[in-house]
């Protein structure tokens, strides 16, 4: 009987296949449709009007939008590539403490479902943002498209290459700036509907616990996903646990091999404590959530930190939403972190990315000829070499 990874590459594989044959028999180019290995590309040049009337329709506002855009787009350039350069110096002192970029794969590194409805928002606003401001700044656009990479869904907006060159270094700015612009907007738009509708109706408090690790004390002695932890004996004391403060000082104290029993609404589990991976005290292996703590994020703060809002979940708070609205509730959580965080590495000055191709225009006006094209590539390359080190360094110490 076929594993899941077994299943799911079989499916990839057969779907491309499937693809490859229509395309063959069909010949899909006689419809603006372009097949090739693992991809897929739709075009029209019917959509180029839609954009053109939307920027016409309120072109005061656009140019306000664009003019935001670039700023932020700066500010994301700045703190993308201290960032790194933070991780670049963690990597250098200490390895294993350092992280770096998450890799988006839907149902492998992120919910399937959730995922896929939260990356094909993000294409769309990126770029039909790149396309409207480019109509804005009188840039002329070649066609519309979707399309399909490996299993990722993805949109384009296509302006003419010459009518590009001939705009001024500030607009091919701004339209460049717009795409990451979009994505910020559209987070936070999701932000202020989590933070309006979602939060002030999340119900309970205490400790629930958020994952087990099946593999630890914690989830070998039984414990499951949203339980709430109500005490905790150890070392013949009962602890009542209100909240995260409570559990953290108490975990403080343990040391590995000690036993402690975890009193939830679930039952009682007793185990022998594990040893914790990153210091010398007792380990479960569970990750917990402070309900009541939901109530209190500052939206700021959770704009800084996007990972925050992924706490707002049915495990969590199961008597909250109805499992249609939980749906709905997990689309706008991953709308926002994927906007934030594909948006600001949009941002960064590597080469292929929006914010490499305005590096390299900031560049060309500071410097002469080679000189630009020495500085934007050194730039890319040490950035691209921080990336691949973040996520393989920690994972050899």
């Amino acid at each position: 009987m076929l594993d899941t990874l077994s299943t799911v590459l079989l499916s990839f594989l057969a779907f491309w296949a499937l693809i490859m044959l229509i395309d063959q028999r069909l010949d899909l180019k006689r419809y603006n449709i372009e097949v090739m290995l693992f991809q897929i590309i739709a075009r029209t040049g019917r959509l180029t009007g839609t954009i053109d009337r939307i920027a016409k329709g309120i072109r005061p506002i656009w140019v306000i939008y664009s003019i935001v855009g670039v700023a932020l787009g700066m500010v994301a350039m700045v703190l993308t590539t201290s960032n790194f350069l933070l991780i670049g110096r963690m990597l250098f002192n200490e390895p294993s403490s350092a992280t770096g970029v998450q890799i988006v794969i839907p149902g492998v590194t992120l919910p399937l479902t959730y995922s896929l409805v939260a990356l094909m928002v993000v294409v769309i606003v990126h770029e039909f943002s790149h396309g409207i401001i480019a109509r804005v700044n009188g840039i002329k656009l070649k066609s519309v498209g979707v399309g399909i990479l490996a299993v990722l869904p993805f949109a384009f907006v296509e302006p003419d290459e010459d009518s590009m060159k001939e705009s001024t270094p500030a607009s091919r700015i701004k339209v460049l700036s717009a795409g990451s612009m979009a994505n910020f907007a559209t987070a936070f738009i999701a932000l202020v509907i989590i933070f309006g509708l979602v939060v002030p109706n999340l119900s309970g408090t205490g400790l629930t616990i958020g994952s087990v690790d099946g593999e630890q004390p914690g989830g070998l002695a039984g414990l499951e996903e949203g339980m709430i932890i109500e005490s905790i004996d150890y070392m013949g004391q009962y602890y009542e646990i209100d909240d995260y403060d409570a559990f953290s000082s108490l975990m403080d104290m343990t040391s590995p091999g000690d036993e402690m029993s975890i009193n939830t609404n679930g039952g009682t589990f007793t185990f022998d404590l594990g040893q914790h991976p990153q210091s010398d005290v007792g380990y479960i292996g569970i990750s917990t959530y402070d309900r009541s703590v939901f109530k209190d994020i500052n939206p700021l703060v959770a704009f800084l930190y996007p990972p925050l809002v992924l706490g707002i979940d049915s495990v969590v708070f199961p008597d909250s939403f109805s499992s249609v609205a939980w749906f709905l509730i997990n689309c706008l959580k991953y709308i926002f972190f994927l906007n934030v965080g594909i948006g600001l590495f949009n941002m960064l000055p590597i080469g292929p990315l929006d914010g490499g191709r305005v590096f390299r225009e900031i560049t060309d006006r500071l410097f002469k000829g080679r000189a630009s094209a020495l500085i934007s590539n050194a730039v890319s390359v040490m950035l691209v070499v921080l990336i691949v080190a973040s996520l393989l360094v920690p994972r050899l110490f």
